[in-house]
């Protein structure tokens, strides 16, 4: 015989629930109970809003197994992120979500507008220095705006005054720098470090110090046997290899 599954949602009713809405769940709730042409949308009942779907007896085990594993946080990838996208949606619905199988006392929740609520941190001033590319200056007023290229990320809110922007003119698409200065960061809800501003004392000019160059030092050294070393780079990454096996 077929089973039924229930998702409910607490914070719509079949009478206020936006079809499009309702649509964007039941792709997501698809993808999170897996086997998706043995699993069939039947009906949208009441009690919030509860959408029932009928499982093929065949595809049952795997499912509830599939929903086992997720409530014993050792889930597939493909589960997990899809269980993520449904919380995330219920949390922007204001709601939280229960899953229920029909025939045994396997529930998954969605904690949904209850769960703990990501943390900013900062802003926090600190000394440090930024290095890269410098790809802008300009500015009107007294303060000079910098940008600041570090392979794929840039720093665009950067400032200094005119003298060190006249020095620093002479460099721009030129050799990595480094700005030493008082930086002003913020810790977004993602755990990422974002910098709002940065404020240039003093820069200095990186010597652009290839492996090669680092290499060629190495040969140059008295007792050294690089300079025997027919491939020297590849004989360099022989060895760390070697180190990591035996590591």
């Amino acid at each position: 015989m077929p089973q039924e599954i229930e998702f409910k949602i607490d914070a719509w009713t079949p009478e206020t629930i936006p079809q499009e809405r309702l649509g964007a769940y039941l792709i997501e709730i698809s993808k999170f109970y897996g086997e998706a042409a043995d699993i069939h949308f039947r009906t949208l009942k009441h009690g919030s809003a509860v959408l029932v779907s009928t499982i093929a007896e065949t595809a049952s085990p795997k499912v509830e197994r599939r929903l086992r594993l997720i409530n014993g946080g050792a889930a597939s990838k493909d589960a997990v992120e899809a269980y993520k996208q449904i919380d995330k949606m219920l949390a922007d619905d204001n709601a939280v979500g229960e899953i229920t199988l029909g025939g045994c006392d396997l529930v998954v929740n969605f904690p949904g507008r209850t769960r703990p609520k990501p943390v900013e941190y900062g802003p926090f001033k600190e000394d440090g220095f930024l290095e890269g590319e410098l790809i802008r200056i300009g500015g009107r007023d007294k303060s000079v705006h910098l940008a600041l290229q570090d392979g794929d990320v840039t720093y665009s809110n950067i400032e200094t005054d005119r003298e060190t922007a006249r020095k620093l003119g002479a460099l721009i698409y030129g050799p990595v720098v480094r700005l030493w200065g008082v930086g002003t960061w913020r810790r977004s809800s993602q755990g990422k470090w974002l910098l709002e501003k940065f404020i240039v004392a003093r820069f200095e000019v990186l010597e652009n110090y290839s492996l090669a160059d680092a290499l060629q030092d190495m040969r140059a050294v008295q007792g050294s046997e690089w300079n025997l070393e027919h491939d020297p780079i590849s004989t360099l990454l022989a060895e760390r290899a070697d180190e990591e096996q035996a590591g």
